[in-house]
């Protein structure tokens, strides 16, 4: 049954919504109006329309190989998706919630891991398991550009400001590359372990990345180091995601945990205890009151952050 927008007051705190099975799952993503929830794996993309609850509304397969990656175009009119078969994929997306795919793209020499689309919706990066980074330009479908700026799987990519492009690596290492220049890329820190994801704080910011000993580590984008690093999951941390206004950070870890933390202090506020496998990925809704979660386990959560965090939530 699809979700409806229930009252906080009337869930029980620290439990889920609801639970679904999914197969080995990737990344998760939400349209940008809320109304679609994508889901990468295994079985290829799988799309709930409208809400979310039992069997997905539609499954575009990926025979070939799983999918890896996952990203909205800002305005909500395509969808990227990253394969383990190192290719780039691109379907539009109808009035109905319909797919069409319009191109796959090759640049990478590995699976494709990481993806993010720039606030004009225009340029596509993505990062491999070989260590590239190659930005796409979507209205021409081609290849602008190919980075061979890391040592090990890019996990994660993201569109900070205009211009200026976050990759993070199991090479332990953040950088940031500048889109209007041609020479390498300025590192903004490193971390002890493999970083496995990263968030930018939407208000200040902000970036905070996680890696496998457990630690979510900040940094600012001017490269100075903010004094915080924190102790979030047992054997690794594997996702984050940030609430639309800033105030939750969720993150997910080898602990099979999903926890809650405060953005102004870093404390946390609460741990919700469902799947029974590392949380692999996590995505907060648009409207910032619903969380989703899925796991190793081969299922997702649909979480009410309002009702779980209440404090966060009405500050």
């Amino acid at each position: 049954m699809p979700f409806s927008p229930l009252s906080p007051e009337c869930l029980p705190a620290r439990m889920p919504i609801r639970r679904v099975r999914a197969g080995w799952v990737a990344q998760l993503a939400w349209s940008p109006r809320g109304d679609l929830l994508a889901v990468a794996g295994g079985e290829g993309l799988l799309l709930y329309h409208g809400g979310f609850g039992g069997a997905p509304n539609s499954i575009v397969p990926s025979p070939d190989a799983p999918l890896r990656a996952l990203a909205f175009q800002p305005a909500g009119a395509s969808i990227a998706a990253g394969s383990a078969d190192s290719s780039v994929k691109l379907w539009q997306l109808g009035a109905a919630g319909n797919l069409q795919q319009a191109a796959s793209w090759y640049g990478h020499g590995d699976a494709v891991t990481a993806l993010a689309f720039d606030r004009s919706g225009q340029i596509l990066a993505s990062g491999a398991a070989d260590g590239t980074v190659c930005l796409w330009d979507c209205t021409q479908g081609k290849l602008l550009r190919t980075w061979a700026g890391h040592d090990a799987e890019v996990s994660a990519v993201v569109f900070a400001a205009d211009g200026l492009l976050i990759t993070a690596s199991h090479d332990r290492r953040i950088q940031a590359w500048d889109l209007h220049a041609d020479g390498a890329p300025r590192e903004l820190g490193r971390c002890e372990a493999r970083i496995r994801g990263i968030a930018l704080q939407p208000q200040t910011g902000q970036l905070l990345a996680a890696s496998s000993d457990g630690m979510i580590s900040c940094w600012r984008l001017d490269g100075a180091a903010v004094p915080t690093r924190f102790h979030a999951h047992a054997n690794g941390v594997d996702s984050l995601s940030f609430s639309p206004d800033g105030r939750l950070l969720a993150s997910g870890g080898r602990d099979h945990a999903v926890r809650l933390w405060d953005s102004r202090s870093w404390l946390p506020l609460c741990s919700l205890q469902s799947h029974r496998k590392p949380v692999l990925s996590l995505a907060f809704h648009p409207a910032g009151r619903l969380l989703v979660s899925a796991s190793g386990d081969h299922s997702l959560r649909l979480w009410a952050a309002a009702a779980i965090a209440p404090a966060a939530q009405s500050r």
